[in-house]
């Protein structure tokens, strides 16, 4: 088995989708989880998303790998996990992206809003509504579009 680290980096620099190329089309192995969630915590922030759908698809839900990565001090982190967490429907999944909603960086509210929207459900449409009274004029038209959007599902 390979370091998870390792296997994502090459050089020092992320090496992101390709570390994963080798596992498309197979069943994902103990192993292969390691080096998927290792790529999951890895600096190169659109992965992430890439990964747990990946990660999906096989039938595996990463959330656990995922959710802590809500309060990571880095918000591009934070962006890209709550993006990848909009494939769950889990209780503390969605409890987890409303508070993001209250995240003090607007791109991490406007995609945890994206995310809520996909998701749908009655605690969604109450923390939209909410949400869509406050804010700038930008995040307030996002938490409407999402709210909208939950609205539908």
């Amino acid at each position: 088995m390979r370091d998870s680290a390792a296997s994502c980096s090459t050089g020092g620099r992320p090496a992101g989708l390709a570390a994963l190329e080798g596992l498309r089309g197979r069943e994902l192995s103990p192993e292969d989880l390691v080096q998927v969630s290792g790529c999951l915590s890895d600096a190169e922030f659109p992965d992430i998303r890439a990964a747990a759908e990946a990660a999906d698809k096989q039938g595996y839900m990463m959330e656990d790998v995922l959710l802590p990565l809500l309060s990571d001090a880095v918000p591009g982190v934070r962006r890209a996990a709550v993006t990848a967490l909009a494939l769950s429907r889990r209780p503390d999944v969605v409890a987890a992206l409303i508070d993001c909603l209250h995240d003090p960086k607007p791109g991490v509210q406007a995609v945890a809003a994206t995310a809520l929207g996909e998701i749908g459900g009655d605690e969604v449409i109450a923390a939209l509504t909410a949400a869509s009274k406050s804010g700038n004029a930008i995040l307030r038209g996002i938490m409407k579009n999402a709210l909208n959007a939950a609205l539908k599902k």
